[in-house]
């Protein structure tokens, strides 16, 4: 699948940006709650937006003083309700708590190995990750997406750093097994490739796509998950306040 040009003047922009944070592994052994704090995450809030959440920012239209909570019980926005489970990830900036972003994650793992077997892996998970984030929409979030987080181990491709994500045999592999056909008709689908091109950690340097396949349909929130949310990112913030 070709992204647009617009998509790819944005990609190689991106790849040349460092993060400054501490070493981790390689990105293809980080879960998928790593994944979603690497992308959507910050270092505080008197450090500037990583280039990754800038990205994301300018990419979902997501507002630059919106902040995120990561691994929310359903149960603590509706109550009562069991799925799916948890939201991977919320944004919601202060006084729009009714236009909150909703995303449910799953990864995709590209090792090293991956670039001659041509197979990745956690393909199973896509159709679980869409009948979850299928969930997400039911319970009346301003917008859902589905986020396939494409985790590239390109350390060891040859050629330089702009050359070392996806081989074009993986990305239609990856791209041709999307679960769109599987998404609620309102649910969003956005890929995020994440490169590691060399021996640093992505937390230092790092390539980041981000097209996306299919945008959320905004809906109208509940008043009540309305106030759910804004219950919730007030009192993490008096939370951190007493600390």
């Amino acid at each position: 699948m070709e992204t647009s040009p617009q998509l790819a003047v944005v990609w190689r922009l991106a790849q040349l940006d460092l993060f400054m944070l501490p070493d981790r592994d390689s990105i293809a052994a980080f879960t998928e709650a790593d994944l979603a704090e690497w992308l959507l995450g910050s270092d505080g809030a008197w450090a500037p937006p990583r280039p990754q959440r800038r990205l994301a920012q300018l990419v979902l239209s997501i507002p630059t003083s919106a902040p995120v909570r990561f691994r929310i019980p359903t149960g603590v926005l509706v109550s009562g309700a069991t799925a799916p489970g948890d939201v991977d990830a919320l944004v919601a900036a202060p006084g729009e708590e009714a236009h909150a972003v909703a995303f449910e994650c799953k990864p995709v793992k590209v090792k090293a190995a991956t670039f001659a077997t041509g197979r990745p892996n956690r393909f199973p998970e896509l159709e679980h990750g869409a009948g979850q984030a299928n969930a997400l929409h039911a319970l009346g979030l301003h917008r859902t997406y589905l986020l396939v987080a494409v985790a590239i181990d390109g350390r060891e491709r040859p050629g330089n750093w702009l050359d070392r994500g996806l081989s074009a045999q993986l990305q239609r592999a990856i791209y041709g097994s999307l679960p769109l056909d599987l998404l609620h008709p309102g649910v969003g689908l956005v890929v995020a490739e994440g490169v590691q091109p060399s021996g640093k950690s992505v937390y230092l340097a790092a390539g980041v796509g981000l097209p996306i396949i299919r945008e959320a349909m905004p809906q109208v929130q509940p008043p009540a998950l309305t106030a759910a949310i804004r219950r919730m990112f007030t009192r993490e913030v008096v939370s951190n306040h007493d600390s």
